[in-house]
């Protein structure tokens, strides 16, 4: 039997180092009903070398807020994706949400559902973008009041979404999990450096079955055959069924044509196609499918529309010009991309296609928020 899936309340972080103090707040709030604000763990930023947050930090923190008597948080670290995560999935079936390092080490997210097999899906809570900078978005570039204002359930992190209910799920397939997100961690300080690791409850680990997963088909997806590869994928991974999805997918589904954005990734040989079946209120889904095969990678339901808007109202691919994404710290989540644009010979600059801002490079991912 599958774990089950949280509802863990999204919070973003309140600045671009802090995603680890997220989730801890996410977390209490799921498990407590408070919101304590991130300040409030932000004394040991940046305390041990090379990293923002380390796992023993984040430990730390989680102990401080579990309830009485549940079982304690600790550190797996592991040499296979599927052996660190099997600890996050004894601890859904306990009801308890892990952290899970992503981006070699780069960024940590909630996984919040786990499901195993042929079609295996990851649910995770991503903290990205931070909270100061989806205020400029929805507020015409205008800063935030300093500090920022406690998190309410009507905060920035969910206001564009509180018609369906606050920001969205996410899901990652096993094979995008474990190819994009969830990579062995390449941080030389604190010993986990080459393994898979998991902010999870220590309970006994009962492994889950072989994630691996079956490609559909091998034809490759262009422009005009995206809208319909994206929901023979949503289809055959079965997002209809998953509670939440299935009212927003039934009101996107024949409401096309479905805007499409090619993306090239730049650390690697391959693309993807970001595919928004939504209607014309944002219900639906942001869909990732591979360019190669058509097979899922991705979805966020009930996407921001300031983040559809930023996709879909991009400069026009030229000459000197195409849409990339890889890990970066200016973009730690595929649905994310940027802008590449190169004059001349000089260097190719970027531009982020959610708030339009200017990157001269784009800065590897080598300290953890």
């Amino acid at each position: 039997m599958a774990p089950p899936l949280l509802d863990v309340p999204v919070h973003l972080q309140d600045d671009p180092r802090w995603c680890g103090l997220a989730c801890v707040q996410m977390i209490d709030r799921f498990l407590n009903g408070v919101i304590v604000d991130q300040s409030n763990f932000a004394g040991t930023i940046g305390q041990n070398p090379g990293w923002d947050t380390d796992p023993t930090q984040l430990v730390a923190w989680l102990n401080q807020i579990r309830p009485a008597g549940s079982p304690p948080y600790a550190v797996f670290a592991k040499s296979t994706a599927k052996a660190a995560m099997d600890h996050a999935t004894a601890g859904l079936a306990a009801g308890m949400p892990s952290v899970g390092l992503t981006l070699a080490g780069g960024h940590w997210e909630v996984v919040q559902g786990y499901t195993s097999g042929s079609k295996g899906m990851v649910h995770a809570r991503d903290p990205f973008p931070d909270r100061i900078l989806a205020y400029q978005v929805l507020h015409a570039g205008a800063n935030p009041t300093s500090p920022l204002p406690y998190h309410t359930d009507t905060d920035d992190c969910g206001v564009e979404n509180t018609q369906f209910g606050g920001l969205s799920d996410e899901v990652v397939t096993w094979g995008a999990w474990t190819d994009a997100f969830f990579t062995k961690c390449t941080i030389s300080q604190g010993g986990w450096t080459g393994e898979y690791v998991v902010v999870a409850p220590d309970i006994d680990v009962e492994p889950a079955k072989s994630a691996t997963q079956k490609r559909s088909n091998a034809e490759p997806v262009d422009e005009a055959s995206a809208g319909a590869r994206a929901w023979q994928a949503i289809d055959e991974y079965g997002l209809t069924g998953l509670r939440a999805w299935a009212d927003a997918l039934q009101s996107a589904r024949g409401a096309g044509p479905y805007r499409t954005l090619r993306v090239d990734r730049i650390d690697r040989s391959q693309s993807y196609y970001l595919v928004a079946v939504t209607d014309a209120r944002a219900r639906g889904a942001l869909v990732g499918i591979g360019a190669a095969d058509g097979d899922l990678l991705w979805a966020r339901l009930n996407p921001w529309p300031s983040l559809l808007r930023g996709l879909f109202t991009a400069p026009p691919v030229g000459p000197g010009t195409r849409i990339v994404w890889k890990p970066a710290m200016q973009a730690r989540s595929p649905f994310f991309p940027l802008l590449e644009v190169t004059v001349a010979k000089a260097a190719p600059y970027y531009i982020r296609l959610f708030d339009k801002r200017r990157f001269i490079d784009l800065a590897d991912l080598d300290a953890v928020d």
